[in-house]
C-alpha cells in the first residue's frame, strides 16, 4: 500500500467508517465536493447512482452539520424559467476538519 493510494486503503476505510455508523454514501459526497469543488444534485446522481430523493437524504445531515456549504448554482442563477434556483454544495475543510479533530480527542483523549 501506497501512502495516499485511495484506491488501496479504500477497504479500510469503508470498513472502520461502518463500525462507527460512518455513512460511506456521505463519505463519498464529501470526496467529491472536496475532489471537484462545489457539486450539484445532478452530479452527484451520476456519480453516485442515487435518486434525487436519495441524493437530499444525504446532503441534510452534511448541511446541518456544516460539512456542505449551500449555494445558487453560478452557471445557471440569475435565468428565467425556474432554473436560478438550483443549488451546489462546497465542501467546508475547516468544518469537516475540525469534527474530525474533536472526535479523536472525545475518542482518544488529548495527545
Amino acid at each position: 500500500m501506497t501512502v495516499g493510494d485511495e484506491s488501496a486503503n479504500a477497504p479500510y476505510l469503508a470498513s472502520s467508517a461502518r463500525a462507527l455508523g460512518y455513512s460511506e454514501t456521505r463519505a463519498r459526497i464529501l470526496q467529491i465536493a472536496f475532489r471537484d469543488g462545489p457539486c450539484t444534485a445532478t452530479t452527484l446522481m451520476s456519480e453516485l447512482g442515487l435518486t434525487r430523493a436519495g441524493v437530499e437524504a444525504h446532503i441534510r445531515p452534511l448541511v446541518a452539520a456544516g460539512f456542505l456549504i449551500p449555494e445558487q448554482d453560478p452557471d445557471v442563477a440569475g435565468r428565467g424559467g425556474g432554473g436560478g434556483n438550483r443549488l451546489q454544495w462546497r465542501a467546508d475543510a475547516t468544518a469537516f476538519d475540525g469534527a474530525v479533530d474533536e472526535y479523536r480527542r472525545t475518542i482518544r483523549g488529548p495527545l
